[in-house]
């Protein structure tokens, strides 16, 4: 259930009235790994507040009420090997992209989180920032900017791809990144 999912996936949301989703099946992902049908799911600022058998939960006033009738409910997803952007182009061009297409998918999939493996740093940052101020519809990125190392087979001669000839620009270039913002 992707209206869920969206709810979820941020931890900086501003305040906003509660969701309420009703009788919907809730995975498990912890110990059990179950799946429990008829369940009410409380969410309060963001976070799940409380999950009860359908028809017990106390429903804050105000609430936005939901039916999960028919729906799955799961955590949010992570992508875990992603390149936010590898072909030349402008920072407008990745952002209209990630509005457009790449972003939108993802949320629509349950994907909650990327990882990005490998981008233009100022590009995939951007990125970053655009989705935690809600600029975009996007998962929150983890990033890693630009590829560091030998040359890239997929992309030989990309401006992304660092080519490191010493273990000093090696460091030189992981010192940058980290100084830039990366995660």
């Amino acid at each position: 259930m992707a209206l869920a999912c969206l709810a979820l996936w941020r931890d900086d949301l501003p305040a906003q009235a509660p969701l309420v989703i009703e009788d919907v099946a809730v995975a498990s992902m912890g110990a059990t790994d179950s799946v429990e049908t008829g369940r009410t799911v409380v969410i309060i600022d963001g976070r799940i507040a409380a999950i009860t058998p359908a028809g017990t939960a106390k429903i804050p006033e105000g609430a936005r009420r939901v039916s999960g009738t028919g729906g799955l409910l799961v955590p949010g997803f992570w992508n875990g090997h992603v390149h936010l952007f590898t072909a030349e182009g402008t920072e407008r061009d990745l952002l209209a992209r990630a509005r457009n297409v790449l972003g939108p998918r993802w949320l629509e999939a349950g994907v909650t989180t990327v990882v990005d493996l490998g981008a233009p740093t100022a590009i995939a940052l951007a990125w970053r920032t655009a989705a935690r101020a809600r600029d975009i519809q996007a998962p929150r990125a983890v990033v890693s900017g630009q590829l560091l190392g030998g040359v890239n087979r997929y992309a030989p001669g990309a401006a992304w791809n660092a080519q490191l000839g010493t273990a000093d620009a090696a460091v030189d270039s992981v010192d940058a990144l980290l100084a830039a913002g990366v995660d």
